[in-house]
């Protein structure tokens, strides 16, 4: 409506799913308190990251971090078989995923999903909410 009418509207929500498909700019509160403000492209400029399950996250870290283009900037745990590989900014998520995926299988890794974590709004909320804990 701002940019046909001139005409601002305020939206109350906590389903941040549909906040990103309608919103421009976000404030994110959590019991009264300002987290983050700003444009929505801005506030999900996070590093891409590609999440790992496999029957094997011991393994799959080392061989990860033996590598050279393929060692993330971060490895982190989400669960027992689950790793969350953090990448510049400016990686190609697809291509490594493919790379990722045939160094594990090499390397006795049993991959049993592999995908790239696109930055939302909800995970923006709970990174950002557990920081400030």
């Amino acid at each position: 409506l701002n940019r046909d009418f001139g005409t601002t509207v305020l939206v109350s929500s906590h389903l941040l799913g549909e906040m990103e498909q309608i919103c421009d700019k976000i404030a994110l509160l959590s019991q009264g308190t300002l987290i983050a403000c700003g444009g929505l492209q801005e506030l999900l400029k996070a590093p891409p990251q590609l999440c790992v399950r496999c029957r094997q996250p011991a393994l799959a870290r080392r061989l990860l971090q033996e590598t050279g283009e393929l060692a993330p900037r971060s490895i982190v745990v989400t669960s027992d078989r689950e790793l969350r590989l953090e990448y510049a900014a400016t990686a190609d998520c697809d291509r490594l995923a493919g790379l990722v995926n045939a160094r594990l299988v090499h390397g006795g890794v049993e991959v049993t999903h592999l995908s790239v974590a696109a930055a939302n709004l909800e995970t923006f909320f709970l990174e950002n909410l557990a920081e400030r804990r």
